[in-house]
């Protein structure tokens, strides 16, 4: 599971394209803040008898624990919350700042911890130590057998009036793994000082590997000051480093690098490797005239590190001389293998460009190039330029910046208005008199109107949660925004809700006055069961130049699910010209590994984004590695806008992080596409791209018009084709080749012959539309009526109570079919 957080500048040089952030101090519920007495007697264990920290007070044991003699050789210790141990600014601290409580280093010179210890892109936050204890940090000392992994530490400082400080204060003997780690930070030391390591001073040869590192904040050192180490000492021990970035500053009074300070005298066996990394802190010596500190290494003395693909800034002069500029070691003016440039040069290298130079685990986000892997840990999207072999929708970029026209359709990108009229002369549902959608017009005469205010907190009985107003909405959605994921939680809707009065229909991107929508956020994500039971929400309205955008943004855990609900009048724009939309009328983006559950929706959302990617009119993206989908007895009849991966239900299947043999599953079935779907690449009515997703389309229909050169009715771009059973899509709109071929199990109709027929066993039958799942049908009330073929809430009593509300109401009518 993984985190995000607020922003603070590093403590860097102010050229620096890259900033990233720092947890808000007790923002959220799920964030657990140490009140400096509690500490828990146990640790419980999950089903593998992995340890679980879940509390500050856990934490505060675990670490007694720890330096109290158990090393947990053997055994992994999991971090499952956000935890806060000093709320506030830790850039203002000083050596000398009272009233904070003390962090204690896990693990000393005597007692170290062996185990792995697993964050879950989880992150400390606060951690504060002042005084003289050596091998000093979040953990003092490392030893044979530990691992530490995905984790994030920021809004920290350490003032250590001794040697070996970092995240590791000084790691010994054996093999240790640090692998996934961001680290924004104050470390200050006597010496040997390092942001990820202080100091590798192994005893019996040992092997220090570090993957996938950013380094921020600053350093300050006597001597051996560095980003990811700070000193490399005794015997033949060999540190691996790979795909690490050093953003931050780097002071010290000898020996002073942004990747390694340097060596304790002459060589003595040691060997140091760096492979695909880049140091852009800047390094300076506090004496004058000194010439011990390089942008990459302090000092090598005997030491030839082998190094492949290493970048370098070349923004920084020499202490003491204005006119030359800092090579990337300590008296070697130049390695043949580093390549200087720019800070802003190296942060507008493209993924693809990143990649040619051999960072292939690397990619240009919005803060600059970071390692893929923190990127995703921290929540920055990674930007995917065209052709690229990580992309996998196969967009360009040639034609993400034209305002005007895209050639693929000759149709205007940036109309996003245009409900009737479609510029392309061989579009074949130009003119075309289609079916009329259902008129579903629910009496939202008792609805909660959102009024900007939020609720205090949610009432609730055990596991289930109520949301009884929309200022309860607005508190749920603020506090999934925050961090809280409501995991094992189910929440029930137990009345209408209207966000914005008004029709969306009119609404853009530029238009004033409405109240903006947002719940959750990439890696602040909800985790349990939304439960409209029955409900309706309208009004909801969300602008947003980045990605991930929907009723829900993202979803995670192993049982996120949404039933039950009615979504309609309401218009979600992405801004982006290039990149990823993630949007999706009921869920952005899903996180790696995630489980979801859709089970009777009726979805009317109008989900915009003309030059951006991934955008589906359910979900926009199932995100890499691993995810399920089931979505059953689902209609959805919107508008979907995108340039490329843009699918009725589901814009792209992504499996970027899977490993061979592995798939991610999507299931899809008695579901009804009757909305409009317009883009450029990879467009289909149920799913925009499919990269090696095991898709499942069963009792599906697509009967909405597709404005895509193609006009595929189910799959429209990837590399793995669906399986289609007794599925059924309307030939004016659509044809049945896809990604792969003509798959088998689709039968083309005439739209008029999808109308007031049981197509599908169990569906709801209408007269003068098209039959829908039973469920939804009742849901949105939907009643077959022999004598028109309108449809309504029957009563003669509801109708009229409609129309008296309907300044007040959103009343949502048949759309007209977009052409």
């Amino acid at each position: 599971m993984k985190k995000t957080f607020t922003i603070i500048a590093f403590a860097m040089v102010a050229a620096l394209l890259v900033s990233l952030t720092v947890l808000s101090a007790g923002a959220a519920a799920e964030v657990s803040t140490w009140d400096g007495t509690s500490v828990s007697t146990e640790l419980k264990t999950d089903a593998d008898g992995a340890y679980l920290i879940q509390s500050a007070a856990d934490m505060a044991y675990f670490a007694q624990s720890v330096n109290g003699g158990n090393n947990y050789g053997g055994k992994t210790v999991k971090l499952t919350t956000d935890i806060v141990w000093n709320e506030g600014d830790a850039s203002s601290w000083t050596k000398t700042t009272t009233g904070l409580k003390t962090w204690t280093a896990i693990g000393n010179w005597s007692v170290q911890f062996r185990g792995t210890f697993d964050g879950q892109g989880h992150s400390l936050s606060g951690l504060y130590y002042s005084g003289s204890a050596n091998n000093n940090g979040v953990f003092g000392c490392a030893n044979e057998g530990m691992t530490l992994k995905n984790l994030i530490v920021v809004n920290s400082a350490f003032f250590v009036s001794s040697n070996n400080v970092g995240l590791i204060g000084v790691v010994r003997a054996g093999v240790t793994n640090i692998e996934n780690v961001f680290v924004d930070a104050h470390m200050e030391g006597t010496n040997h000082t390092g942001i990820i390591v202080g100091s590798l001073w192994n005893d019996a040869n040992g092997t220090l590997n570090i993957t996938n590192a950013v380094a921020c904040g600053k350093v300050v050192s006597g001597g051996y000051a560095g980003g990811i180490v700070g000193m490399q000492g005794t015997n033949k021990n060999v540190l691996n480093i790979t795909d690490c970035l050093n953003l931050a500053e780097i002071k010290g009074y000898n020996y002073n690098g942004g990747i390694v300070g340097g060596f304790a005298w002459d060589t003595r066996g040691q060997t140091l490797t760096v492979t695909d990394s880049i140091a852009l802190g800047e390094v300076a010596d506090s004496r004058a005239g000194a010439d011990t500190d390089g942008i990459v290494f302090g000092n090598t003395h005997q030491v030839n590190p082998t190094m492949t693909n290493v970048l370098f800034a070349t923004d920084f002069k020499e202490p003491e001389n204005s006119a030359e500029m800092q090579g990337p070691c300590a008296g070697v003016k130049e390695y043949t293998q580093c390549v200087g440039k720019t800070v802003a040069e190296i942060n507008a290298m493209t993924t693809e460009e990143l990649a040619a130079a051999g960072f292939e685990n690397w990619g240009l986000t919005e803060e600059g190039v970071l390692p893929k892997a923190v990127a995703e840990m921290i929540g920055l999207e990674v930007i995917v330029e065209g052709g690229s072999t990580d992309d996998a929708t196969d967009d360009t970029t040639d034609d993400t910046t034209d305002d005007t026209t895209d050639g693929a359709t000759d149709d205007t990108t940036g109309d996003v208005t245009d409900d009737t009229t479609d510029d392309t002369t061989d579009d074949t549902t130009d003119d075309v008199e289609l079916p009329a959608n259902p008129a579903v017009t629910p009496d939202l005469s008792k609805a909660s109107v959102y009024d900007g205010t939020k609720s205090t907190k949610l009432r609730s009985e055990g596991n289930n949660i109520y949301i009884d107003s929309a200022a309860d909405l607005a508190f749920f959605a603020d506090s999934v925004v925050n961090g809280y994921n409501y995991s094992g939680k189910t929440i029930l809707l137990t009345v209408d809700i209207i966000w914005n009065k008004g029709d969306a229909d009119t609404w853009t991107a530029t238009t004033e006055g409405l109240y903006s929508w947002s719940c959750s956020a990439w890696n602040k994500f909800f985790w349990g069961t939304f439960d409209g039971q029955g409900h309706t929400i309208s009004g909801l309205y969300q602008v947003s130049e980045k990605d991930n955008i929907g009723f829900i943004n993202g979803v995670a855990g192993t049982s996120a699910g949404i039933k039950n609900l009615v979504l309609i009048n309401s218009a979600f724009f992405c801004t982006r010209d290039g990149g990823t939309a993630n949007m999706g009328g009921l869920v952005g983006v899903m996180g790696e590994s995630a489980r979801l559950t859709v089970d009777n929706v009726y979805v009317d959302v109008n989900c915009i984004a003309p030059k951006a990617l991934q955008v589906g009119g359910l979900i926009g993206r199932v995100h890499n590695g691993l995810c399920t989908v089931e979505i059953t007895n689902a209609v959805f009849a919107g508008k979907v806008e995108g340039y490329s991966a843009v699918g009725g239900f589901i814009g792209n299947v992504v499996v970027n992080n899977n490993t061979a043999g592995t798939s991610t599953a999507v299931k899809i079935s008695d579901s009804l596409m009757i909305g409009s779907v317009q883009g450029v690449e990879s467009v289909a009515g149920a799913v925009g791209n499919n990269e090696n997703g095991d898709t499942l389309l069963t009792n599906v229909v697509v009967a909405g018009p597709i404005s895509s050169e193609k006009k595929v009715a189910f799959l429209g771009g990837g590399k793995v084709d669906a399986t289609l059973k007794n599925c059924f899509y309307a030939e004016e709109c659509a044809s049945l080749v896809s990604a792969v071929g003509t798959p088998e199990g689709a039968v083309a109709m005439k739209a008029a012959e999808l109308v007031g027929k049981e197509t599908v066993s169990g569906w709801a039958v209408l007269d003068g539309t098209y039959a829908m799942p039973a469920s939804v049908a009742e849901m949105v009330g939907l009643v077959k009526n022999p004598d028109t073929s309108d449809f309504s809430i029957a009563p003669a009593t509801v109708l009229a109570v409609l129309s008296v509300v309907s300044m007040v109401a959103i009343v949502l009518v048949s759309k007209k079919r977009a052409a």
